[in-house]
C-alpha cells in the first residue's frame, strides 16, 4: 500500500481546513514551500501529515508582524558563535560554492560545519606554531636579546601557519 502525504492548511477564519493529498513527501513539501512567502493571514499554520501514521512531519506557523503574516521559522541551535576561521569558511562557501552554501543554510548544517572547522583550525594552529618557532629558532633567548627581531619572526611563523590552515581547512573543497 502506498503512503500518501497530506498538506493541511489550518485556517484562521473558522472555515474548514484545506487538505491536499500527494504520493510523495517531496511533492507535499513543494506545495507547502509555495506558501512560504504567504502574507495573506488566511492560514494559522501549514503542516505536512503522513496519512498512514497520522504523524505531523513538518509544521509551518505564521506570526503577525505589522500588517503582514510571515512564516515563523526558527533555527534549531541559534547560539553558535563563529570565530575567525569559521567566518572565513562560511564566506568561502558563500562565494565559491553558492549551491552548497544554500543547501547547508536550508538544512541548518552551515554553522555546525563552520564551528567544527573553527575548532579544528585552532587545534592545528596550536600544533603548527610551536613547531615552526622551534624550526626557525625563535626562542626566549632571542626575545631577551632582540625583541623586535623576535616579534618579526613570530609574526612570520604565525603567517606561515595561517596560510597552511587556510589551504588545509578553509579553502579545501
Amino acid at each position: 500500500m502506498n503512503e500518501f502525504w497530506i498538506v493541511r492548511f489550518i485556517r484562521r477564519d473558522g472555515k474548514p481546513n484545506e487538505e491536499y493529498y500527494y504520493p510523495s513527501l517531496a511533492d507535499a513539501e513543494h506545495h507547502r514551500n509555495l506558501f512560504l512567502d504567504d502574507d495573506s493571514g488566511l492560514y494559522e499554520k501549514i503542516e505536512i501529515v503522513n496519512e498512514k501514521t497520522k504523524e505531523v512531519t513538518m509544521e509551518l506557523n505564521f506570526i503577525k508582524y505589522g500588517d503582514y503574516y510571515i512564516p515563523d521559522i526558527k533555527l534549531k541551535n541559534p547560539n553558535i558563535r563563529l570565530g575567525k576561521w569559521g567566518r572565513m569558511r562560511r564566506e568561502y562557501l558563500r562565494q565559491a560554492h553558492p549551491i552548497i552554501f544554500t543547501d547547508m543554510v536550508l538544512t541548518e548544517t552551515l554553522y555546525e560545519h563552520c564551528a567544527e572547522v573553527e575548532a579544528t583550525a585552532r587545534k592545528r594552529m596550536d600544533i603548527i606554531l610551536p613547531k615552526l618557532m622551534e624550526y626557525y629558532g625563535v626562542t626566549e633567548q632571542l626575545k631577551a636579546e632582540n625583541q623586535l627581531e623576535w616579534v618579526r619572526q613570530v609574526n612570520a611563523c604565525v603567517a606561515q601557519a595561517e596560510e597552511t590552515i587556510k589551504g588545509e581547512l578553509i579553502y579545501a573543497d
